[in-house]
């Protein structure tokens, strides 16, 4: 997995609001893409559902409550440090590894 995809998929896993079962599943039926002559699905296939409701939920998030002090941008800064930080725990991790090598 490449890091751009990783790093896309981390950020989308956390929901807005918690679900019943019975509604998630509604809401993933909903988002199936056109049947392909099987009746499962790849985990990519779910993984990509769960990722658009995410996209919905902010959407609808981001419409519904006005951003009036900032938390939009307070949110990016938070994501953008704990990337720097994983990022930095990886290269950190790489440079021991080569060093006992």
């Amino acid at each position: 997995m490449d890091g751009k995809l990783g790093g896309r998929l981390e950020m989308k896993m956390a929901f807005l609001k918690t679900y019943k079962h019975e509604e998630l599943g509604e809401k993933l039926k909903k988002l199936r893409p056109p049947a392909k002559g099987g009746d499962g699905f790849s985990l990519r296939e779910l993984n990509d559902r769960l990722v658009k409701l995410r996209e919905m939920d902010e959407k609808e998030n981001a419409q519904s409550t006005p951003d009036v002090f900032g938390l939009a941008d307070l949110k990016n800064v938070s994501n953008k440090l704990e990337e720097s930080d994983n990022q930095e725990r990886k290269t950190t991790l790489q440079i021991c590894v080569k060093r006992m090598i």
